[in-house]
Protein backbone atom coordinates (compact mmCIF):
# COMPACT_ATOMS: atom_id res chain seq x y z
CA UNK A 1 0.00 0.00 0.00
CA UNK A 2 1.66 3.49 -1.27
CA UNK A 3 1.06 6.28 0.97
CA UNK A 4 -1.38 9.06 -0.24
CA UNK A 5 -0.59 12.96 0.11
CA UNK A 6 -3.47 15.44 0.08
CA UNK A 7 -2.99 18.67 -0.71
CA UNK A 8 -5.77 21.84 0.26
CA UNK A 9 -7.05 22.66 -3.09
CA UNK A 10 -6.62 20.04 -5.41
CA UNK A 11 -9.38 18.35 -6.81
CA UNK A 12 -7.41 15.38 -8.24
CA UNK A 13 -8.29 11.38 -7.21
CA UNK A 14 -5.92 9.55 -5.74
CA UNK A 15 -5.73 6.09 -5.66
CA UNK A 16 -4.30 3.08 -3.89
CA UNK A 17 -4.31 -0.76 -4.50
CA UNK A 18 -6.12 -3.23 -2.34
CA UNK A 19 -5.71 -7.13 -2.86
CA UNK A 20 -9.02 -8.48 -3.51
CA UNK A 21 -9.33 -12.54 -4.93
CA UNK A 22 -5.23 -11.90 -5.85
CA UNK A 23 -6.49 -8.89 -8.19
CA UNK A 24 -5.67 -5.67 -7.18
CA UNK A 25 -8.67 -3.09 -6.91
CA UNK A 26 -8.24 0.70 -7.23
CA UNK A 27 -9.95 2.53 -4.57
CA UNK A 28 -10.19 6.64 -4.89
CA UNK A 29 -9.90 9.25 -2.49
CA UNK A 30 -13.86 9.62 -2.26
CA UNK A 31 -14.12 5.84 -1.66
CA UNK A 32 -11.93 5.76 1.40
CA UNK A 33 -13.27 6.86 5.01
CA UNK A 34 -12.68 10.28 6.71
CA UNK A 35 -10.15 10.60 9.17
CA UNK A 36 -11.67 11.64 12.93
CA UNK A 37 -8.42 13.05 14.10
CA UNK A 38 -6.77 16.08 12.52
CA UNK A 39 -3.24 16.36 10.99
CA UNK A 40 -2.52 19.04 13.55
CA UNK A 41 -3.82 16.88 16.48
CA UNK A 42 -0.90 14.61 18.87
CA UNK A 43 -0.57 11.30 17.64
CA UNK A 44 -2.38 9.81 20.27
CA UNK A 45 -5.45 10.96 18.73
CA UNK A 46 -4.43 9.52 15.63
CA UNK A 47 -3.37 6.32 17.61
CA UNK A 48 -6.90 5.92 19.17
CA UNK A 49 -8.56 6.46 15.92
CA UNK A 50 -6.72 3.31 14.61
CA UNK A 51 -7.78 1.04 17.57
CA UNK A 52 -11.44 2.36 17.86
CA UNK A 53 -11.65 1.44 13.60
CA UNK A 54 -9.76 -1.98 13.88
CA UNK A 55 -11.43 -2.84 17.16
CA UNK A 56 -14.82 -2.46 15.69
CA UNK A 57 -16.17 0.22 18.07
CA UNK A 58 -16.79 2.90 16.29
CA UNK A 59 -19.04 1.03 14.07
CA UNK A 60 -21.06 -0.02 16.85
CA UNK A 61 -21.13 3.05 18.34
CA UNK A 62 -22.77 4.62 15.12
CA UNK A 63 -24.97 1.80 14.88
CA UNK A 64 -25.94 2.49 18.74
CA UNK A 65 -26.52 6.26 18.02
CA UNK A 66 -28.35 5.58 14.76
CA UNK A 67 -31.15 3.05 16.35
CA UNK A 68 -31.65 5.61 19.77
CA UNK A 69 -31.77 8.34 17.16
CA UNK A 70 -34.59 6.35 15.16
CA UNK A 71 -36.69 6.19 18.52
CA UNK A 72 -35.65 9.82 19.78
CA UNK A 73 -36.31 12.12 16.45
CA UNK A 74 -35.71 15.72 17.24
CA UNK A 75 -33.37 15.73 19.98
CA UNK A 76 -30.37 17.49 20.27
CA UNK A 77 -27.17 14.87 21.26
CA UNK A 78 -26.96 15.56 25.12
CA UNK A 79 -30.67 15.08 25.13
CA UNK A 80 -29.78 11.73 23.16
CA UNK A 81 -27.27 10.63 25.35
CA UNK A 82 -29.33 10.98 27.96
CA UNK A 83 -32.09 8.49 26.79
CA UNK A 84 -29.53 6.38 25.81
CA UNK A 85 -27.93 6.67 29.60
CA UNK A 86 -24.35 6.72 27.58
CA UNK A 87 -21.54 6.87 29.88
CA UNK A 88 -19.65 9.12 27.69
CA UNK A 89 -21.86 12.75 27.20
CA UNK A 90 -20.21 12.89 24.20
CA UNK A 91 -20.27 9.73 21.78
CA UNK A 92 -23.56 10.93 20.26
CA UNK A 93 -21.78 14.49 19.39
CA UNK A 94 -18.47 12.14 17.79
CA UNK A 95 -20.98 9.75 16.27
CA UNK A 96 -23.67 11.91 14.77
CA UNK A 97 -21.41 14.09 12.17
CA UNK A 98 -19.90 10.76 11.34
CA UNK A 99 -23.59 9.55 10.33
CA UNK A 100 -24.25 13.24 8.62
CA UNK A 101 -21.19 12.55 6.39
CA UNK A 102 -22.54 9.25 5.33
CA UNK A 103 -25.75 10.56 4.46
CA UNK A 104 -28.11 8.57 7.32
CA UNK A 105 -28.75 11.70 9.32
CA UNK A 106 -29.85 15.41 8.92
CA UNK A 107 -29.59 18.12 10.85
CA UNK A 108 -32.77 19.67 12.02
CA UNK A 109 -33.38 22.96 13.40
CA UNK A 110 -31.28 24.67 16.67
CA UNK A 111 -33.39 25.05 19.46
CA UNK A 112 -33.00 25.25 23.46
CA UNK A 113 -31.50 21.84 24.55
CA UNK A 114 -32.91 20.51 27.56
CA UNK A 115 -29.71 19.40 29.31
CA UNK A 116 -27.69 21.96 28.17
CA UNK A 117 -30.30 24.94 28.64
CA UNK A 118 -28.71 26.78 25.25
CA UNK A 119 -29.30 26.55 21.65
CA UNK A 120 -28.44 23.50 20.13
CA UNK A 121 -28.80 21.72 16.78
CA UNK A 122 -31.81 18.80 16.68
CA UNK A 123 -30.98 15.72 14.71
CA UNK A 124 -33.28 13.47 12.99
CA UNK A 125 -32.69 9.97 11.12
CA UNK A 126 -32.32 10.75 7.26
CA UNK A 127 -35.54 9.56 5.04
CA UNK A 128 -37.33 10.10 8.49
CA UNK A 129 -40.92 12.11 8.71
CA UNK A 130 -39.81 13.54 11.65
Amino acid sequence: MKDIKIFAGQQQLFSQQKENSGRPVTQTLFDMPLPLSRRTDPISSAEAERRLKISGRWNNQKLMVLRALEKHPGVTSAELSVAMDAKDRYLCSRRLPDLLKEGKVRKGPIRTCAVCGVGCVTWTVEGSSS
